[in-house]
């Protein structure tokens, strides 16, 4: 009886390690990285030389992207496998990039214009660069949402 206790307890702690490295699978770096606000906010306030005031509308409207898109992302049950979620997602980063647009002065936004294709990715490179120390993860569609 008390080996049948022993290896109960075991496999039990066996399969919930086993559990906790399927989760680590499905999001690797979830809690473990800055927040893309912070990361897309400081790449822009480097490459586009943003003002104060700038800086936090352009914190105001990556904070709503994101409510934006947890909303989103909440209506799915496999939302990145979902076409109509990356639809929605992809307009969603649109209309964001053109909000950013609106704040900028027209030398700014000819630049950030330019830097579009690619950018969100070009930033957590930058970021990576710049704060070795940290992990800050991948989001695997933003490249195509940026087209």
């Amino acid at each position: 009886m008390r080996k049948l206790v022993i290896v109960l307890v075991l496999t039990l702690a066996y399969l919930g390690a086993i559990g906790q490295t399927m989760e680590r699978r499905h999001h690797p770096y979830k809690g473990k990285h800055p927040h893309r606000i912070k990361i897309f906010t400081e790449y822009l306030t480097q490459e586009l030389e943003l003002t104060q005031d700038q800086q936090e509308k352009v914190r105001k409207i990556f904070t709503e992207e994101r409510d934006k898109i947890k909303e989103l992302r909440s209506k799915y049950k496999e939302p990145r496998k979902n076409e109509e979620f990356r639809k929605q997602r992809r307009a969603i980063i649109k209309e964001t990039n053109k909000a950013i647009m609106e704040t900028l002065t027209e030398e700014q936004a000819a630049k950030f214009k330019e830097m579009i294709p690619g950018w969100r990715k070009k930033a957590r490179e930058w970021y990576k660069a710049n704060h070795p120390k940290e992990d800050i993860g991948k989001s695997e569609d933003v490249e195509e949402a940026e087209e």
